[in-house]
């Protein structure tokens, strides 16, 4: 089959340019770093597909039909740096003098001119390729003959997307892609999603629904949060259904014809791509392109290397026996994996010690576990440098007691350095910092687009020669920003922890959580039977018209509000109808056991391993105010708040002879707050030893402290908690179910109760204004780009962010020095930390060491930082989780 390849200009330019150093320069001060990694990502393509049909489709000039429907479209872009728009002013003449047809359209995007062009492909056979980083893209998909090179960073990581790959990277097909990104939002574009509709819940509602138009025909089906959050945005999510739909019969007036590819002016190429000193670029076009011509002799083109800027280590393919490092210098270390780094077996491993560099490759006569032994013995005593070295101690934990130090991760490296970064990976980091294409296709290395599973010695060698560049210019990042101190001291000392937590993992009670699930089916299954009992039919409770019908038309009940499909039956209406009818309890129960026995009950069930323990993965370079998360499971949403959910924390088990010491930090937001804020009542109120939102209670709501009632100490908790997450007087409405003008006046009595709260927080914003960032005492750095958007949604969302970095930054910096502080404290002792989750802490420890381990983990967590007031930490112990816990 025939291959058309349809090329995304700007999109293309942009990520070249970010990704490539702007010292890349012509001898004249032209910047080329965009129009280089351009040129070399379409050799690249040329090479590997050699296209028959070929157009590069660019954004015209002017506004389009889509900022007529919406003024805001793309409005919260920053404008484009100066380097990159006189570059992109070249590159329309660059691609021209190749021969390859341009094509842009007025009132129309590039993805529009792409859309009609590979619709026009398919109708004439012809398989269409389309290159670009934008995911709308992925809504064209067409097996077998449109698929998306979706270009996921820089110029060289690429995802071939077909129908399978969109639907398990987005959960749903492509004909559903664009219904399903106006549901969950575009940011790029400027285009809101919905308040708690993240990509899962927004894929899994189109599925069910198949468009934007249905699901709005159904709200009353959906549960209550849902059904009002996209009741809100009704609107916004019609509008955002026409927007992200891409055109594909634009009139463009272009036939199929003029696509062909045509024998280059060698002359025209010659001229602009030597002007721009960009001879490399044109060898390797030459070079790729299916109409060759000589043009490598010819004067001024010379061929260089892609890679000329790496200096490459020797690399030696060794016997298990014979891998073996110096110790003279930190290893830089490579690792590859058969599939989730640390979780699969290893399939290579590589090392260079400062003089020679050694590796081992799995074999016939070599298998994973001699990687794996050897590599343990060969790091032993020995300080490591490299990418994902959490996932290699975790493979190599469970060769012996080795667990290497770790001189440097380069992901942990860029992610205090910028914490919004979202690519990690060596590839990414090569690219931004040395201008490398690690996987650029060479002599004995994998292509590019079609990975092989095998390895090369290429591979390994161009990999390892990037840790070894990489180190100390990161290192020189970290120090320019006076991040080295947190890096040394809390980031890299926390990798070695998190490793030995997953590969201990916590025991599990499998017949608990079997009994749990049987329970919680059952009664569901009998809630259910009630509840047909109660209203004379089998109703779907989960069906809104099925149970409106019930409520308001059989039973008589008062409905509250109006959906477009009828009355609604959300979680709020069903609450304020309790006591009028027992159905309506016996369906908000159902609705929540449900919700528990498939999310954690079968959820829980699936990851308990064969040792029958759950080895979660703990990550410290995912949340942006520095906490740890967990995933495979996530541990952090154990549900804690109903008596139903706390049964989960039963099945978290110590085995026989042992116990689990579980502790947790007492309103450690509250005293982050306080030492911050320095505010005098607060201060006082947490270092008086009575009841803190009783006080907090009575001074918001000008009573004394004995006559604060339960709701009033429950309101006052709220706003306390609240204001650490930045919640405002809408967020503090919904959660007590009050109005937003209620909800005003509280927090207003808050901040004329503790003003030192409010000029701390207003601060914050500021500071961060003027410099651009947060910073916490401990150097973590979190950055603000639009603080001063000219976007009031985005400026205000910016500014509740700035608001509670520097709180959440230092609550992490606290436990996270905690942990490194227990894990020291607890060598020698019989005793190990099992899980983290959000303030707590748990540690599996032998019966007989429970008093010596609870004042150990009571003092290692107490003292992880100097505050203006006491860190106060509770330990208790179990046979389980909740036991601990005096559930």
């Amino acid at each position: 089959m025939e291959t058309c390849l349809l090329i995304d200009a700007y999109s293309l330019a942009f990520r070249a340019f970010f990704a490539l150093p702007e010292s890349m320069a012509s001898s004249s001060g032209q910047v080329t770093n965009a129009l280089y990694g351009f040129s070399k990502m379409m050799a690249t393509l040329l090479k590997t597909y050699e296209p028959s049909h070929m157009a590069v489709a660019f954004d015209y000039p002017a506004p389009t039909f889509r900022d007529e429907i919406f003024a805001a479209y793309k409005g919260q872009r920053p404008p484009t740096p100066s380097s990159l728009k006189t570059q992109l002013q070249l590159l329309r003449p660059l691609v021209e003098s190749l021969e390859i047809p341009c094509v842009e359209l007025e009132g129309y995007e590039a993805d529009d001119v792409i859309g009609t062009l590979a619709c026009l492909a398919q109708d004439h056979k012809v398989r269409a390729l389309i290159v670009t980083g934008d995911r709308d893209s992925f809504q064209l998909v067409r097996d077998p003959y449109i698929t998306v090179l979706y270009n996921r960073r820089g110029v060289s990581e690429i995802d071939v997307m077909d129908a399978a790959a969109v639907r398990a990277k987005a959960g749903v097909t492509p004909e559903l892609y664009s219904e399903y990104a106006a549901l969950r939002g575009d940011p790029s574009d400027n285009l809101p999603g919905v308040r708690g509709i993240g990509e899962k819940t927004a894929a899994k509602l189109i599925n069910e629904y198949g468009s934007i138009g249905a699901l709005l025909e159904h709200l009353d089906s959906l549960p209550e949060k849902q059904r009002q959050a996209i009741s809100e945005a009704s609107e916004q999510l019609q509008r955002n259904s026409i927007l992200s739909r891409i055109v594909t019969d634009a009139p463009l007036g272009v036939s199929f014809d003029e696509l062909s590819m045509k024998e280059w002016n060698s002359s025209s190429a010659k001229e602009i791509f030597i002007t721009l000193e960009l001879r490399s670029s044109l060898s390797a076009l030459t070079a790729a392109s299916a109409y060759r011509r000589d043009l490598s002799t010819q004067e001024g083109v010379e061929t260089q290397s892609s890679n000329q800027t790496l200096d490459l280590v020797d690399l030696e393919i060794v016997a298990p026996r014979d891998l073996e490092f110096s110790r003279e210098a930190p290893l830089s270390t490579i690792a590859l994996y058969d599939g989730s780094p640390g979780r699969s077996p290893l399939s290579a491993v590589a090392g260079w010690d400062g003089r020679s560099g050694k590796a081992l490759v799995r074999g016939e006569s070599v298998r994973s576990e001699d990687l794996r032994t050897a590599m343990a013995a060969a790091v032993d005593d020995t300080a490591i440098q490299g990418i994902e070295t959490k996932e290699l101690l975790r493979s190599l934990l469970g060769a012996g007691d080795v667990v290497p130090n770790v001189a440097m991760d380069l992901g942990l490296a860029e992610y205090l350095i910028d914490p919004g970064s979202r690519d990690l990976s060596l590839s990414s980091l090569a690219e931004r910092y040395l201008g490398v294409d690690l996987d650029s296709p060479g002599e004995g290395q994998r292509s590019l687009f079609e990975r092989s599973e095998s390895v090369t010695v290429d591979d390994l060698r161009m990999r390892l020669s990037a840790v070894r560049a990489l180190a100390p210019r990161l290192r020189t990042q970290l120090s320019e920003r006076g991040l080295i101190e947190l890096f040394e001291t809390i980031e890299l000392p926390l990798i070695r922890v998190l490793a030995k937590m997953e590969i201990a993992g916590i025991a599990v009670d499998r017949s608990a959580l079997e009994i749990i699930n049987i329970d919680l089916r059952t009664e569901v299954g009998s809630l259910l039977g009630e509840i047909w009992s109660e209203v004379g039919s089998e109703i779907n409770p989960n069906s809104t018209q099925q149970l409106a019908h019930v409520l308001f038309e059989q039973l008589g009940l008062t409905p509250s509000k109006r959906t477009k499909t009828g009355f609604s039956t959300d979680a709020q209406t069903l609450e304020r109808l309790r006591g009028e009818h027992r159905v309506v309890e016996l369906v908000l129960r159902y609705r929540e056991l449900e919700k528990l026995r498939s999310t954690f009950a079968e959820g829980l069930l699936s990851e308990i391993g064969a040792d029958g323990r759950i080895h979660a993965t703990f990550h410290q370079t995912v949340a942006r105010t520095g906490r740890i998360s967990s995933d495979r499971p996530n541990l952090h949403n154990i549900p804690i708040r109903s008596e139903s959910g706390r049964r989960f924390r039963e099945v978290f088990v110590a085995p026989v002879g042992r116990s689990l010491v579980v502790a947790d930090y007492s309103q450690i937001e509250l005293r982050v707050i306080a030492h911050l804020s320095q505010d005098e009542n607060l201060l006082a109120a947490l270092t008086s030893g009575r009841d803190l939102h009783v006080q907090t209670a009575a001074k918001v709501f000008g009573v004394p402290e004995g006559a604060v009632t339960p709701t009033q100490r429950s309101r006052a908790k709220m706003v306390a908690y609240g204001l650490a997450y930045g919640m405002e007087s809408y967020g503090l409405a919904q959660r007590l179910a009050i109005s937003n003008a209620e909800a005003d006046e509280i927090l207003k009595s808050f901040f004329q109760a503790f003003p030192g709260v409010r000029r701390y927080m207003d601060t914050a914003i500021e500071d961060a204004r003027k410099v651009g960032y947060t910073r916490t005492s401990f150097g973590r750095r979190r950055y603000f780009t639009d603080l001063n958007s000219p976007n009031r949604t985005l400026r205000q969302a910016a500014e509740r962010q700035a608001m509670n970095a520097g709180i959440q930054g230092l609550a992490a910096d606290i436990f996270k020095i905690a942990l490194v502080e227990l894990d020291r404290r607890l060598e020698g002792l019989d005793a190990f930390i099992v899980l983290q989750v959000h303030d707590e802490v748990v540690v599996e420890c032998a019966s007989s060491d429970v008093s010596t381990v609870v004042t150990v983990v009571e003092e290692a967590l107490s003292s992880a930082a100097q505050l203006s007031v006491p860190l106060e930490v509770e330990a208790h112990c179990g046979q389980s989780w909740a036991s601990a816990k005096g559930q």
